[in-house]
């Protein structure tokens, strides 16, 4: 079965080759040249990987820069800021994340109320160890394993706010 890629302007005139006997997908360029093939059992692996990677996300988050400062057993504390920050948690840009598992403690404050110092404790969950395209820098994502209903709350303002400041639907 070949189906015809109509839609994307980036890829038009493309072709998807499905195999049903060998149960794979081969991607052809405009000019019927092959450029490259993957098995169903990979493809479904991919296509859930991504899933339950999305499933993760289902706290609202926002894009934000903000002051973040956190430690890590007893050493000094490190300054650094935020690339995204959530209710259940924030990405870290630093070129020295720490290792996923890390426990840290963590303190910053929300654009809205600078006076008002938020100070919790965060699990490392990923690590970015290098530049990703242009915008994605080095970092961590800390999951908050120890934050007040109140902090939650204020957290979820900001970032319904501006995610409703940028267009971006609820859910």
């Amino acid at each position: 079965m070949e189906i015809p890629i109509r839609k994307s302007e980036n890829y038009k005139d493309y072709n998807i080759r499905i195999d049903r006997e060998k149960e794979t997908l081969s991607l052809f360029d405009n000019e019927k040249e092959f450029i490259s093939s993957v098995s169903l059992s990979e493809l479904v692996g991919i296509l859930i990987e991504w899933n339950r990677k999305a499933g993760r996300r289902k706290k609202a988050r926002a894009l934000l820069a903000m002051k973040v400062q956190y430690q890590k057993n007893e050493d000094p504390w490190k300054e650094s800021i935020t690339g995204a920050v959530g209710i259940g948690g924030l990405f870290i840009e630093t070129p020295e994340p720490l290792e996923k598992g890390s426990q840290l403690k963590i303190r910053f404050s929300l654009p809205d109320s600078p006076a008002k110092i938020i100070e919790t404790s965060g699990r490392v969950v990923w690590t970015r160890n290098q530049f990703e395209k242009i915008l994605y820098f080095p970092g961590m994502g800390v999951e908050f394993t120890d934050i007040s209903q109140e902090e939650t709350l204020a957290i979820e303002n900001i970032v319904r706010s501006i995610n409703k400041a940028r267009g971006i639907p609820e859910g």
